[in-house]
């Protein structure tokens, strides 16, 4: 089933169809054509820095716990899981079905630039980019294939440097990235593991 194919209350772009009668603008497994938005996306200003649940970029480690803490102090999201030590939150969609996010937080120069949130179901990565669409405005979408899976499923919404992603593969996951920041980031590491594959060929 088919419930999203990626849309776009924004301009079109290269590579988009235009459906009218939608009044929406869609790519559709065109992984040029979102490439192409990634790398604006890196080379955007920072303007949105507001993630899901009120996360921000560019917040500390120990921001974003505080953070954590004032959600389960408001009753948003609650500890779980084994052990009962996972922040966990219920998305709730429009049929009344629940699907529990688990936070994974990632920092560069010790400030956040990315939000994984682990999804609990296939079909909840879906609901999550559904919803998303219907409720944010000016952003490009996107819905390409995982090369590594048989026909799953990847969302993709930019906005300025904001880059969500929902991934409906082997570990569902909905992905709020910096673009810029996300970039200088996998710049480093690869200038890192340049540098140490140079030194393990030296030991030749």
């Amino acid at each position: 089933m088919v419930l999203l194919a990626a849309c776009s209350k924004n301009q079109q772009e290269d590579g988009a169809s235009d459906n009218s009668d939608a009044g929406i603008v869609y790519s559709y497994n065109n992984e040029d054509s979102l490439q192409l938005a990634v790398e604006r996306a890196e080379r955007s200003p920072i303007i949105e820095t507001k993630l899901f649940l009120g996360f921000q970029f560019g917040t500390t480690e120990s921001e974003v716990d505080k953070h954590f803490a004032s959600l389960r102090k408001e009753g948003k999201i609650y500890l779980g899981g084994i052990g009962g030590n996972t922040y966990q939150y219920d998305f709730v969609d429009e049929y009344g079905m629940e699907y529990t996010l688990t936070f994974k937080p990632f920092y560069y120069d010790g400030k956040l630039y990315k939000m994984h949130y682990p999804i609990s179901s296939e079909l909840g990565t879906v609901m999550l980019a559904l919803s998303f669409n219907e409720t944010r405005e000016g952003f490009q979408g996107f819905n390409t294939e995982d090369t590594l899976g048989d026909d799953d499923k990847i969302y993709t919404f930019i906005k300025d440097n904001l880059v969500v992603t929902f991934k409906n593969t082997f570990e569902p996951t909905m992905i709020y990235e910096n673009a810029p920041v996300a970039k200088m980031q996998q710049d480093a590491a690869d200038r890192t593991n340049k540098e140490k594959a140079a030194k393990s060929s030296s030991e030749f």
